[in-house]
């Protein structure tokens, strides 16, 4: 079984890396109508950076919202591009969920999803790639999530989309 029907790679330049790399395009992906022109686009890892569509495109959401340097942001990641290009900034927080919360890294501690340890009101940007779908309970997540947010706080995120079969809401 190969989804991939047919394959290109495609020069372009990648808001990652800020370079001109080599992207593999997925041909599956035309009727997401996916521009060939912008990388943030570009359905497959950047072979300079190792940044992948989904990366790409939270990185220019990001971009367009983020005004200064005072604004703390939680990603509940705590690996990948996303969050080796979060790390720069002064007022970011990472976390990951550990089955044995005592079995933590440093950069990236246990938190729940679902019952976060952070105060009400802490966050001006929460970004979660992917997470949702692993999470038991994403209602009680998105409220949680919700819950520390400053009220003018903005919540960017991804999760799968698998067009072949049906999604639920």
């Amino acid at each position: 079984f190969n989804p991939f029907k047919k394959t290109d790679l495609i020069y372009s330049f990648c808001n990652f890396c800020n370079k001109k790399s080599i992207f593999l395009y997925y041909h599956f992906l035309n009727d997401n109508k996916y521009s060939m022109s912008d990388s943030y686009n570009q359905s497959g890892l950047c072979f300079g950076c190792g940044s992948n569509h989904r990366n790409r495109i939270i990185l220019k959401y990001f971009q367009n919202i983020y005004s200064g340097s005072d604004r703390s942001i939680y990603l509940p990641s705590g690996d990948g591009s996303l969050f080796n290009f979060l790390k720069k900034f002064k007022n970011s927080f990472f976390s990951d969920f550990y089955d044995d919360p005592k079995s933590y890294s440093t950069s990236a501690p246990h938190e729940d999803l679902t019952s976060l340890s952070f105060e009400k009101d802490t966050f001006d940007i929460v970004i979660s790639e992917h997470v949702m779908e692993h999470v038991n309970d994403p209602k009680k997540a998105f409220y949680e999530i919700f819950r520390v947010l400053k009220n003018d706080g903005i919540y960017l995120f991804s999760i799968p989309f698998e067009s072949s079969g049906q999604s639920l809401i």
